[in-house]
């Protein structure tokens, strides 16, 4: 997982300040991801079994495509296999004028496989507000209208709300994952 971040060319320091932001609130993104999509599973009749860590972090010695999903699988006991991995989870805008807000932004890459880990039974992108370019066969979600920040200095004056404004698009991300998979 990537982590937080803006997407935008000077974004390091604006990075930082909303993951500090979010550590201070307390928000862990996977968590909300997951708690949002077992429920939703459990709902469509599924048992999930979790491995830990749920996504492995930034030095992780797993061999990754260019989606940040595993290149190979090893055979599990289970009915079958789900990766996922947020390329992109923070606030970003589709550019730098007045009619390109700041506004909550997942992005999660998916692959279900047979239990051996050789058979692709589904894999696609969930976009929680599209703002990359080259993604047009990914699945897009809007963003909640709510949080919408016209520049970086309103998304930082917004301080606390910015950060409520990103579990609903994790919560959005896995529900759409969620139908995705109903049977």
């Amino acid at each position: 997982m990537i982590g937080i971040a803006i997407a935008e060319a000077n974004r390091s320091p604006k990075s930082k300040w909303l993951k500090s932001q979010v550590a201070t609130a307390g928000l862990d993104p996977v968590e909300v991801f997951k708690s949002a999509f077992d429920v939703a599973m459990r709902e469509n009749g599924y048992a999930l079994v979790w491995s830990e860590p749920v996504m492995e972090g930034d030095n992780a010695s797993t061999r990754r495509d260019i989606a940040g999903l595993r290149k190979a699988y090893i055979a599990s006991s289970h009915d079958a296999q789900l990766d996922v991995n947020f390329g992109f989870i923070g606030y970003a805008a589709a550019g730098s004028g007045d009619g390109a807000p700041y506004r909550p932004t997942a992005v999660l890459s998916v692959r279900l496989l047979s239990a051996d880990g050789r058979d692709v039974l589904f894999e696609d992108q969930i976009i929680y507000n599209s703002v990359f370019p080259g993604r047009p066969k990914a699945i897009t979600l809007n963003p909640d209208p709510r949080y919408r920040y016209p520049d970086f200095d309103d998304l930082k004056a917004a301080g606390p709300t910015a950060v409520e404004g990103l579990p609903p698009a994790f919560t959005a991300v896995a529900l759409e994952l969620a139908r995705q998979l109903k049977p």
